[in-house]
């Protein structure tokens, strides 16, 4: 990395610590819990979440999963599950209630201290970028809930989207409140093109989302330059999102007008 690049990324990793202290243990605690479990059942959704986030959803089965936890009972993963979803479904729900409800939690204190923009921005950053990558049960869960999210069933997808909805939904209010001087349309023109290079952007281009990444000697250097990618990010960002209007929106907004309407003819021709 750059050293300018490298002062950028120590200067914005300070100043989200000093805002929002990072804590390490949120949300993988459980999961740390889990494996230390003596519980058959347990062990089991850790043993999954490793499997999983390894294989592939649709490549592990239940006795696989049974196996991998040390059961002596191949069946055990169907005597406490019933089936795949309803492990999938268990698996996701404590990602939400212990990885992405504590982040609300968080977004909720900096809004009630009526945080500014940035402030803003950066939280939602830190928590779609950095924070997958604190630890191995933070990258495993990330990456289960990447699967889900491309799953080719409609439930797992709903099911995968529901785990941050709730966190996305309160960022996304709260910086809209912060752009008064923008149109709705134009506020959620130009959020699509922020939550898009968030979630797909030098993330999945660069770094390998396997468990075994994890371990990688490299992993430590390649967050930094994550922090150091995150700072041009959040310029970009903030820039973009304050920018007026141009005459440039207005005709996006024009051309996206007539693009509906002519959806909404071509919806309205019957096929035989």
């Amino acid at each position: 990395m750059h050293p300018h690049q490298k002062r950028k990324a120590l200067a914005l990793k300070t100043e989200h610590n000093a805002l929002a202290p990072p804590n390490p243990d949120s949300g993988s605690s459980y999961f740390e819990s889990l494996g230390r479990s003596r519980k058959t059942k347990d062990r089991m959704v850790i043993a999954a979440l490793e499997l999983f986030a390894k294989k592939g959803i649709n490549n592990v089965s239940l006795r696989t999963i049974s196996e991998a936890s040390g059961s002596s009972n191949t069946g055990a993963a169907q005597y406490h599950f019933g089936n795949k979803l309803k492990l999938i479904r268990h698996i996701l729900s404590q990602i939400e209630q212990n990885i992405w409800r504590p982040a609300e939690q968080q977004l909720q204190e900096a809004i009630m201290t009526r945080a500014c923009l940035r402030k803003l921005l950066m939280i939602g950053l830190y928590q779609l970028k950095i924070a997958p990558l604190r630890t191995k049960h933070h990258t495993q869960a990330g990456v289960l809930v990447a699967y889900c999210a491309m799953d080719p069933d409609r439930e797992i997808r709903e099911l995968a989207v529901g785990c941050s909805h709730k966190y996305l939904s309160l960022l996304k209010l709260a910086i809209s409140l912060q752009l008064p001087h923008l149109t709705r349309e134009l506020f959620e023109h130009r959020w699509r093109i922020f939550i898009t290079e968030t979630i797909v952007g030098e993330f999945h281009r660069d770094y390998p989302r396997t468990p075994d990444s994890a371990k990688d000697s490299g992993r430590q250097e390649w967050i930094e330059r994550q922090w150091g990618y995150l700072a041009n990010l959040l310029e970009y960002t903030e820039a973009g999102l304050r920018a007026p209007a141009s005459d440039a929106d207005e005709l996006k907004s024009e051309w996206r007008a007539l693009v509906e309407s002519v959806d909404a003819s071509v919806d309205s021709v019957p096929f035989f």
